[in-house]
């Protein structure tokens, strides 16, 4: 079956960054989707920080930059657009969303492939999602449990050709192993953590004990 990689960055790394301790490695990634589904393409999508204006944001924009190019090396499709900055009263916050950019190009790519491989758990992509499925296509969802917008789960477990895959499932598969000593013991740091937080500093990180709750898909197909 002919079939695309669309990945959501922001959603993926906000996800680890907020409710986990591990991150993806995106080699191991690759090589897992490549078995499976032996995709036509790998499209990932994220932001850069085009006008870094302090130290600090000037180290990640670098360290951000060294991680989308070491993915582009691994065959990636590495799609950036600027992130914005947007005044709200006295303070500024970034907005790196690329839901509509991956909507779009989603669409555009149905006359050629049959599956679509979409990482993310964002509710904003449920009307695309019902959409591919009313063209006959197959939808496969990989998404973190934590940030897993309860329609598109609902919708995956109730349609025939629409299916997801939690990642806590895959962590054994897919985690970044990269280890740092700090003192006399070893804390975990992720890839994203090194690349893109620009070695700030290093936090003493460690696997939560009993492991992750695990949530069956309901049906097999393009799984």
């Amino acid at each position: 079956m002919k079939s695309g990689v669309f990945i959501d960055y922001s959603n993926l790394f906000w996800a680890e960054n907020d409710h986990y301790d591990w991150t993806i490695d995106y080699f191991k990634l690759k090589e897992y989707l490549k078995k499976r589904y032996s995709p036509l393409f790998y499209n990932l999508y994220c932001s850069k920080d085009t006008n870094p204006f302090t130290p600090e944001l000037i180290r990640k924009a670098i360290g951000s930059e060294k991680f989308y190019n070491k993915v582009s090396g691994l065959g990636y499709n590495v799609i950036k657009e600027p992130l914005k900055y947007i005044k709200d009263g006295n303070e500024t916050i970034t907005k790196g969303d690329r839901d509509a950019d991956i909507i779009t190009d989603i669409e555009a790519h149905l006359n050629d492939i049959n599956g679509v491989i979409l990482f993310s758990g964002d509710a904003d992509f449920l009307k695309t999602i019902e959409y591919c499925h009313s063209r006959n296509k197959y939808i496969r969802i990989y998404a973190y449990d934590k940030a897993f917008a309860y329609r598109v789960r609902l919708f995956a477990l109730n349609q025939p050709r629409c299916s997801f895959k939690l990642l806590d499932e895959l962590k054994s598969k897919i985690q970044f192993d990269k280890k740092i000593k700090v003192g006399n013991k070893f804390s975990y740091r992720t890839w994203q953590g090194l690349w893109h937080g620009g070695i700030i500093q290093i936090e003493k990180r460690y696997p939560p004990k009993g492991g992750v709750n695990k949530t069956p898909v309901s049906k097999r197909g393009f799984c």
